[in-house]
């Protein structure tokens, strides 16, 4: 059979080469700054990136750092605690934002809606044992053994507690802590918005760092109720106990105005 030699097969093989690619152009200021600096241009660095706060066993396990631009905490989920079945309820979820003296919390209960007990919603009123029925509970503390609690109804009603300590204090009777509460619902979804006077509750929960428990009590038509935070205690449901202030916040940022004098 006639054909090409084989050492003429290799050597044409060896001479081909593969088209060489053009060289890539970088832009002027790309250009520019690798020359100046010897090194590849790093890559757009992604918005909102922030770094996770240290382990440290004194903070809670969930920390928002109130010198943000939007002091805005994410959305949070709070747990059931074991003890109770909710199979009418989804899900509770929580977020909060620090103004200076002021805390606005959002919570919102997922669920069917017609088989829990949610009373109408109504103008804000102080209110009585709230706990005993559907309510959203916020526990506040700084420094020290001492703390607050805020119990909220879709009903609009309200009631503020002081405490010295674990368990040892009772309600106050202040309306000039009455919140602001807005309530919105359709068959699938409850949200309650309260805005809350921090700096008339204690002087210190202005600008201190805080500590958060977020809770809820939902209650269903039958009567059974459940109950959820964003941390649980072992044994019965305890909303008091330290393991459960698990959110916390940083020093407000100081609220600029306009020069002295």
């Amino acid at each position: 059979m006639v054909g090409t030699p084989f050492h003429a097969v290799v050597s044409s093989r060896a001479a081909w080469r593969a088209p060489a690619r053009p060289p890539r152009r970088r832009a002027p200021a790309a250009r520019a700054w690798a020359a100046s600096s010897g090194r590849a241009r790093p890559g757009p660095r992604r918005a909102g990136r922030r770094e996770r706060a240290p382990g440290v066993a004194s903070r809670p396990r969930l920390w928002q750092d109130a010198r943000a631009a939007e002091p805005v905490t994410p959305t949070v989920t709070l747990i059931r605690h074991p003890a109770a079945e909710a199979p009418a309820v989804r899900g509770v979820t929580a977020s909060v934002a620090r103004r200076a003296g002021d805390l606005t919390v959002e919570f919102a209960l997922a669920g069917d809606l017609d088989a829990l007990a949610i009373p109408p919603a109504g103008p804000p009123a102080p209110g009585a044992r709230l706990w005993e029925h559907t309510c959203f509970e916020v526990f506040v503390a700084a420094g020290g053994a001492g703390y607050h609690e805020l119990n909220l109804a879709p009903s609009g009603a309200w009631q503020a507690h002081a405490f010295a300590r674990y368990r040892e204090g009772g309600p106050l009777a202040d309306p000039g802590l009455a919140p602001r509460i807005d309530v919105a619902r359709d068959a699938r979804r409850l949200t309650l918005r309260a805005e809350l006077a921090l700096g008339r509750l204690a002087g210190v929960y202005r600008a201190a760092p805080l500590r958060l428990a977020l809770a809820a009590v939902v209650e269903d038509r039958t009567g059974a109720r459940s109950w959820w935070a964003l941390r649980h205690p072992p044994g019965r449901p305890d909303f008091h106990h330290p393991d459960g202030f698990a959110l916390g916040l940083d020093a407000a940022a100081p609220v600029e105005g306009p020069p002295a004098p």
